[in-house]
Formats: C-alpha cells, sequence, structure tokens
C-alpha cells in the first residue's frame, strides 16, 4: 500500500512540474536505451524476487481434504 502512495504522489508531482514537451516524451528518448533496459531488468528481477520471498513465507491455503468437504 505504501508502495502504491508513492508511485501516485510521485506520478503527481512529475506531471504537476513538467512541461508539455516533456510530457510526450518517452522513457526511452529521455534517458536512452540501455538505462532503460537496465531498469526493465532490474524490475523484472524484482518482481521475480518478490514472488519468491512471497511464496516462501506467506502462509499457503489448506488442500480440501475428503472429510470437511460437505459440498455434494
Amino acid at each position: 500500500m505504501i508502495g502504491h502512495f508513492l508511485n501516485n504522489f510521485l506520478a503527481t508531482i512529475i506531471m504537476a512540474t513538467s512541461t508539455k514537451e516533456e510530457m510526450n516524451e518517452k522513457t526511452v528518448d529521455m534517458i536512452g536505451a540501455t538505462p532503460t533496459y537496465i531498469l526493465l531488468a532490474v524490475a523484472i528481477v524484482t518482481l521475480t524476487g518478490m514472488y519468491f520471498y512471497l511464496n516462501k513465507h506467506l502462509p499457503q491455503p489448506e488442500k480440501p481434504s475428503e472429510v470437511t468437504n460437505t459440498q455434494a
């Protein structure tokens, strides 16, 4: 939730302080192709790492057993 708030806050600040010309530029045009691909790689590694970390540390749902299943 904090990450979501921070993302929206930064986007709002950037939009409020940028010119129309800056808003029409793509990220790759502003910072170049290599840093854009590095950011993409970092995002993919972060997402993958978070998936495995959370999958390991969060409780797993219990599998329904035949005894507790009351639906017929």
